[in-house]
């Protein structure tokens, strides 16, 4: 938040609506631009399952076992 404040402040200010957008946009675009980092380093981080889990093999096993039958 602090640096989309010194961006926002070094390239414009609350003098007029003029200053005001040509700091918004430069703020906006470097705070774009954090979200998008974020959101690749997430993207690529490795998943991990916990090995005492028993949710964990769940998603692997077949889906009818445990269903009910109609009889």
């Amino acid at each position: 938040m602090a640096t989309l404040a010194a961006v926002f402040s070094a390239q414009g200010g609350y003098g007029s609506a003029s200053l005001f957008v040509d700091g918004l946009i430069p703020a906006l675009w470097v705070g774009a631009g954090a979200v998008a980092l974020a959101a690749a380093v997430a993207l690529l981080m490795p998943s991990r399952r916990k090995a005492d889990d028993p949710a964990a093999g769940l998603a692997t096993e077949d889906a009818s076992v445990g269903a009910p039958v109609a009889t």
